[in-house]
């Protein structure tokens, strides 16, 4: 039985015969690309990819950071109305308010805050050494020393959840008391655990207007963490948040 039909071109004329049909000349005469034509193109389509291809890595990344943000805000938006409501009658003791501040409560309320999110592992001091952080590497600004690394690693409770994401209410270096916003990590001990990409960080505070407690990035973001340039959430937060 012959080989399959050919088809090819041989001087603008397109064969349709049998293969083994054809004559020696024509199939000299098949137009058909060289070695060398091959190489070249490859090389070619290497290049480009080389040039976009860490532009669009770099762009899936923040895509993908920007998703891991919005849902952590998202839970923990949910999760400060319950706590407040219903395990604290409408007032946790623990915002930031045009009419006043309120610290009293953190303690209890970051506690609770933490339990409703289904607490893995707790550390209360020494996170680096229990396993409860990974290796951090950030400056925070003068005083905010309650999110310095050695505070973080050694002074702070520390909440893991189940989702493997990390809480980290901030504290004092004294130990004197807390202050109404923590710091997070969405992808707990997974990479890049770099500051404005999985690492933030939130106050809680109450609306002027509607009187209901919100999460915001006022304080915090601009104020303790360091902006990491353009590779950075902290440009598009009032985007992601507002």
């Amino acid at each position: 039985m012959p080989d399959e039909s050919f088809i090819g071109i041989n001087n603008n004329k397109t064969l349709t015969r049998p293969a083994d049909t054809l004559s020696q000349r024509e199939r000299e005469n098949i137009a058909a690309f060289t070695l060398a034509e091959v190489l070249i193109t490859l090389a070619v389509i290497g290049v480009i990819a080389a040039l976009t291809m860490p532009s669009l890595i770099s762009k899936m990344q923040m895509i993908s950071f920007k998703n891991q943000f919005k849902k952590a805000y998202s839970v923990y938006s949910q999760n400060l109305l319950k706590t407040v409501m219903i395990d604290f009658d409408g007032d946790s003791g623990c915002y930031y308010s045009s009419s006043g501040d309120n610290v009293t409560g953190c303690p209890d309320f970051f506690e609770q805050f933490a339990k409703n999110m289904n607490v893995i592992k707790t550390c209360k001091g020494n996170a680096l050494a229990d396993g409860c952080v990974p290796v951090y590497d950030y400056m925070a600004a003068a005083g905010c020393s309650g999110f310095s690394l050695n505070n973080v690693n050694n002074t702070n409770d520390v909440y893991v959840l189940s989702d493997g994401s990390i809480i980290i209410p901030y504290k004092f270096s004294n130990n004197s008391g807390f202050m109404p916003f923590f710091m997070f990590d969405v992808n707990g001990m997974k990479i890049p655990n770099k500051v404005g990409q999985d690492i933030f960080a939130l106050n809680i505070y109450i609306d002027a207007r509607s009187g209901a407690y919100r999460l915001g990035s006022g304080r915090t973001i601009t104020g303790c963490l360091p902006n990491t340039g353009k590779d950075s959430l902290f440009n598009y937060l009032d985007e992601i948040l507002y």
